[in-house]
């Protein structure tokens, strides 16, 4: 027998509170496609429409725990989940504080211009919040811009700076949440009933891959589009390496929080901004784990030792994991200029792994990872649809350009 719980992830796309001719509220400029008007006209309605849109996605989700980005300020989630059916049965943590530029107008109308989008959780029914920590800064010890040295005797030193200093924070911070499922889980496996059931689950939205460059545009038309290739390039290799830096970082706060409770299961969960074989995704959630070799210790008995330990701190994916399977990949979140992916992610603990799914390495199993699902039926493609991208960007205003993913878990008794 087995009790089950479901997680989900669901980036909702620029959620800001409702413009009214008394105040305004904007994601990232002032534009009029960058809010979301409020009015008694349901046509018109963008705001409704899309709360509507999200609380009915949250209610065919129907998770326990749910884990969403691009939250701006907590006052419209807060709207959204009272148009679902935990309205009266819901708890959410916020990671971080909205902080608005306001401005007002000559008309006395306030104008909110929001910059920096949230990650937030929401834990429905019988599963409650017990803590949880805004993880803005990197863990002390992540020593990134150290000197090392490679086989060939060549020394190396990489360094990012923000604001003059050495990069040490996240672009959108990180929640950690320490979760207790609720009195039915009391007689599940490897938990002490007078204790609960505990997980703790990282919400994290990563650097996206939006190139890193400026460009005054100047000379003839052949040299422009030179440098526009050339600059593009190296912007997309600074988002790449800042993307990988916060992945790193992210992975060094889970293997902490692994070490310090080893018992109880840990995911890492959200939009990671690349598919599920890209090195950033795999440095995210120790996907590759490093090799113990003689280099390491001489000794076979405790190199043994040390690869059932970093074993156990290993994440697995939720998506490789159900692929293994069948036979076709209907698995994508997004779309972007034709390409379909896979960007947001469940990443698990080997505690709801097999051993036989990892080489027969690690602790032994207290569950599994039942099922697997994108919710993508909302997405569209601008060239099969034959839609102009505008068209596409309308449609997902008052959706989502993301699709959900959903984890069902079974945690044998």
């Amino acid at each position: 027998m087995t009790e089950r719980f479901q997680i989900a992830s669901l980036n909702v796309r620029n959620l800001v509170p409702p413009s009214t001719p008394r105040e305004a509220h904007y994601f990232y400029e002032r534009h009029s496609h960058h809010r979301y008007d409020s009015r008694d006209e349901p046509a018109t309605d963008r705001y409704g429409q899309k709360c509507d849109w999200l609380a009915a996605q949250i209610n065919r989700l129907n998770a326990d725990i749910l884990c969403l980005q691009e939250v701006f300020d907590p006052r419209p989630l807060a709207d959204v989940m009272a148009r679902t059916r935990w309205a009266e049965a819901h708890e959410i943590a916020l990671g971080g504080t909205p902080a608005p530029l306001r401005t007002r107008r000559a008309d006395g109308r306030d104008e909110f211009v929001y910059d920096t989008p949230l990650v937030a959780a929401v834990a429905t029914g019988e599963t409650k919040i017990e803590r949880f920590d805004v993880l803005d800064a990197f863990p002390s010890g992540f020593d990134f811009d150290r000197v090392v040295e490679d086989p060939a005797g060549r020394r190396f030193q990489l360094e990012l700076t923000a604001g003059g200093e050495s990069l040490g924070r996240f672009s959108r911070p990180v929640l950690r949440l320490t979760l207790g499922l609720g009195p039915r889980f009391a007689g599940v496996k490897g938990v002490d009933p007078a204790q609960g059931a505990r997980v703790t689950v990282f919400v994290a939205h990563l650097k996206s891959k939006r190139p890193l460059f400026d460009l005054a545009p100047n000379g003839n038309d052949a040299r422009l589009a030179a440098d526009l290739a050339r600059e593009h390039a190296i912007g997309q290799a600074r988002a790449l390496m800042l993307r990988a830096i916060e992945a790193a970082a992210l992975r060094a706060w889970v293997v902490q929080t692994l070490s310090e409770a080893p018992e109880v299961p840990v995911f890492v969960v959200g939009d990671l901004n690349d598919g599920p074989q890209a090195v950033t995704t795999q440095i995210a959630g120790g996907l590759s784990p490093p090799r113990v070799d003689r280099s390491v210790s001489p000794d076979p008995m405790r190199r043994a030792e040390l690869i059932d330990r970093v074993a156990d701190l290993c994440l697995y994916s939720s998506y490789r994991l159900q692929t293994q399977r069948i036979h076709r990949d209907i698995y994508y979140s997004h779309i972007y200029d034709g390409v379909y992916d896979l960007l947001d992610h469940i990443l698990v603990s080997s505690h709801f792994v097999p051993r036989y799914a990892r080489d027969g390495l690690g602790r032994a199993a207290i569950g599994e990872i039942a099922s697997f699902a994108v919710f993508n039926d909302h997405i569209l493609d601008a060239e099969i649809d034959d839609l102009r991208s505008a068209d596409v960007g309308a449609h997902a205003h008052t959706r989502s350009d993301h699709g959900a993913v959903l984890a069902r878990m079974d945690w044998y008794e």
